[in-house]
Order: C-alpha cells, then structure tokens, then sequence
C-alpha cells in the first residue's frame, strides 16, 4: 500500500490523474486483503469490469467526480464504447479466428475464377492473389458504369473505383454465386 501511495502522491505532484483499471482493483483486494475504499481513496477513477475474472457475460462501471464521469461516457461513445452485447461479438470475432482463417484460401480461388472469366470477355483485369478482382471493360467496348449497372439489375453489386470496378468475394460468395455472376456478366456485356 505504501507504494500505491507514493504513486498516487508523484501523479498529483505532476497534476496527473490516476486511475484504477477493473481487472486489476479486485484482484489487488484480494491478493492483499484491502479494501476496495482505501485503493479508492488516492484514485480520480475507477473502473470494475463484472466480466472477466468475476464471470459476468459482460458489464462495467466507473466511479469518480461528476466532470470525470461526464468526460468518460462523452470518450466512451466517441471510441465507439456504446456498443451492446460485446461479448457476443467477442465470441464470433474468436470463432471466426478459429474457423475461417484457412477457408479464406476459398475466397482467393474463387477470385481468381472469376478473373480468368473476365479476361476471356477481353476484360483489362488485375490478377487477384486475395479476394479483391479489379478490372477494366472499355477494352471489350464497355463502360464501366453501364456494366455495373446492369449488373446491379442482374442482382450481382461491385463497384465502380475510379476508372477499374470492383469485386470482392467473401463467406457468402460460394462457387454457385461465381457462376451466376459470370453468366450475368455475359448477359450484360455480350447481350
């Protein structure tokens, strides 16, 4: 405790605020057996997260003056802390990591697929080695804003990035979606 202290006076000498993070301040009370209060007492802020280590599926508070508190929640929400249910989208952010990091290899091959389809209409296309297809077709004679259009009519969205559109795919490009967009893509340029 004497250190806490002498860290909380040094902050004060240098006008500097502290606070005192969630995961830590419980667990300080528990590994040393003060009191919540007393490492409260030298503290401008503090914050207990109800997750974590005490279980909740999520949840947090802060404590401190009124001008602190009216600046955290005005940072909260420009940081983007207004965010609901961040443990279920914790959970599929990890999923994901877990399970689809290796199937983005599928996203690239079908890329490519469609690459080698567009340079067979006469399409200027720059070969893919990720998901992103860019490509040209004023060297088949049309333009880019009239294909991306009929495409759109088709049901097929890319768009139009300066003088080259644009085709990503993605999780929910399968080989059927490939093949329906390059039918369309013949439709719009060649019908």
């Amino acid at each position: 405790m004497e250190l806490w202290n002498d860290v909380c006076s040094f902050a004060k000498s240098e006008s500097l605020r502290v606070h005192v993070d969630g995961a830590r301040l419980l667990n300080a009370v528990v590994a040393s057996g003060i009191d919540a209060k007393t490492w409260a007492m030298e503290a401008d802020t503090i914050w207990i997260d109800f997750s974590k280590g005490l279980g909740a599926p999520m949840g947090a508070c802060i404590a401190g003056s009124a001008e602190i508190i009216d600046q955290a929640w005005l940072w909260k929400h420009r940081l983007g802390g207004a965010m609901r249910q961040s443990g279920l989208m914790a959970a599929a952010a990890s999923y994901a990591l877990d399970k689809n990091v290796e199937r983005l290899k599928d996203d690239h091959e079908r890329a490519k697929r469609l690459a080698d389809a567009l340079k067979d209409f006469g399409s200027e296309v720059v070969v893919p080695d990720t998901n992103i297809v860019f490509f040209d077709m004023k060297p088949c004679g049309k333009d880019n804003e009239d294909v991306v259009r009929g495409l759109l009519e088709k049901g097929v969205r890319m768009s139009e990035i300066g003088t080259q559109i644009r085709a990503v795919t993605h999780l929910d490009i399968n080989d059927d979606d490939i093949t329906s967009t390059i039918t369309a893509l013949d439709q719009v340029v060649n019908g």
